[in-house]
């Protein structure tokens, strides 16, 4: 008997054991919980994000290790941010059947802490007139501060609100170094960007033919991927700046090796180095065209195009069963208005449309949405504090923060007969707020 199962193992039952006996084990193992990255969400500064990420071509602050590297060579002098930003959401399904009653939905909330310093080498160094800053910045997702960990379910047909509640929850670190090639004209930078991975490295687990599992063994790696950064900064007037910037991809790939001991009616049957290729954790190639104009002294007016390379997206355990996305352009607007020396106003709009195609005759639900988000924010600067006086610092310290209001708008997806499949609808919104703090010296 032990051998006819191992055949039907090595023939065309191998990928119905696979899920009848894997997909519990894996559910119970690993953990559920999974958030999203702030930059990807809202923003990585509270001054950006109350832009509406229209960051590009500004980049002259600790963040621009992510938006733009070469705009680090702005600065001069040393700095430290301290922020913390937080994201709630509010996403449901429908089926068309039961309009009125939630199929699926994603609502957890999350939090991060952020930090930047940026370092003027100008000071340290000798580099012969040119301006010379290296950044790093930072993110610590939620989850206590630990990596969480998901991996996208093999059934493309379970509705998934992919790119919400599926982006595991890691630290991300970036570092970035700015260059003033011509003075107050020409600024180039390049960085990384190093994210936090988990990878399940063996599965070793024993099971009874009801898929009970009886022992389980999990090892587990964590290790840091690395995606290359690029920027470049223009200013042909004082009152117009030009930025591009380039970000590579960032994708985790997880081949697990899987043993199992099956208990077949009293016959032990075992199943020995099962590879499971998955992909949990995914973000395209992007660059980005920017615009910064001063149309009065105290207006700031930006706006960026950025393009996604969607098409590279795959879920490899379906290689091929799943619709090609589409790339996408995203535009952002941003607005800064000095009310007064000290205090600045901010505002701003982007509008980004889902890369997930119609899926009407395909057995993937993929939910996903277009969104509009809009973005308010204050920045405040201060050197002394009431009842305290002056404070012992060489700059003045910045304050700032932003409220964000993301409208999902309603998708509606009608499924083709052909797919035994029912049609659906999703709605939804999210709010983000966040502040940072930044204290200079020499």
């Amino acid at each position: 008997m032990r051998e006819g199962c191992r055949q039907f193992w090595n023939g065309r039952g191998k990928g119905t054991l696979l899920v009848l006996f894997l997909v519990p084990v894996l559910r119970l193992l690993l953990p559920r919980g999974a958030e999203a990255n702030v930059q990807e969400v809202f923003g990585f500064s509270a001054r950006a994000a109350g832009m509406g990420n229209a960051f590009t071509a500004i980049a002259e602050d600790f963040s621009a290790c992510y938006y733009n590297p070469a705009g680090l060579a702005q600065l001069d002098h040393h700095r430290v941010t301290v922020g913390y930003a937080f994201c709630q959401p509010r996403l449901k399904q429908h089926l068309l059947s039961s309009p009125g009653k939630t199929h699926s939905e994603e609502s957890t909330s999350f939090q991060s802490i952020i930090f930047g310093s940026t370092v003027d080498l100008t000071r340290i160094f000798d580099t012969r007139g040119h301006n010379l800053v290296l950044g790093v910045a930072g993110c610590l997702g939620g989850d206590d501060f630990r990596a969480g960990y998901r991996i996208h379910d093999w059934r493309p047909e379970v509705p998934r609100f992919l790119r919400y509640g599926d982006y595991a929850n890691r630290t991300h670190v970036f570092s970035g170094l700015g260059l003033e090639v011509f003075k107050e004209k020409l600024w180039v930078g390049a960085g990384f960007n190093l994210w936090q991975t988990l990878n399940v490295e063996d599965l070793d687990a024993q099971m009874d033919f009801g898929s009970n599992v009886v022992a389980k063994e999990l090892n587990v790696n964590g290790e840091f991927e690395m995606g290359p950064i690029a920027g470049l900064l223009f200013k042909p007037f004082p009152w117009l700046a030009l930025g591009y910037a380039y970000r590579d991809e960032m994708a985790q790939d997880d081949l697990i090796r899987v043993t199992a001991v099956l208990d077949l009616a009293g016959f032990p049957v075992t199943l020995e180095e099962v590879f499971l290729h998955f992909r949990d954790y995914f973000l395209p190639w992007n660059m980005t065209l920017a615009v910064l104009a001063r149309p009065a002294e105290r207006l700031l007016v930006s706006l960026d195009l950025t393009y996604y390379h969607w098409s590279d997206f795959s879920l490899p355990a379906w290689e091929g069963r799943i619709q090609e996305w589409e790339n996408t352009v995203l535009p952002r607007l941003g607005l800064e208005y000095g009310i007064r020396q000290d205090l600045v106003l901010r505002a701003g709009y982007f509008y980004e449309a889902s890369p997930v195609p119609d899926q009407r005759d395909i057995l993937s639900n993929q939910l996903d949405f277009d969104r509009h988000v809009l973005s308010v924010g204050l920045g405040y600067v201060f050197s002394a504090l009431p009842c305290i006086g002056e404070l012992p610092f060489q700059y003045p310290i910045s304050v700032d923060a932003f409220f964000q209001y993301q409208w999902m708008q309603d998708r509606e997806q009608k499924k083709d007969p052909s797919t035994a499949q029912e049609g659906w609808r999703i709605e939804g919104y999210q709010i983000a707020t966040g502040l940072g703090l930044t204290v200079g010296f020499r």
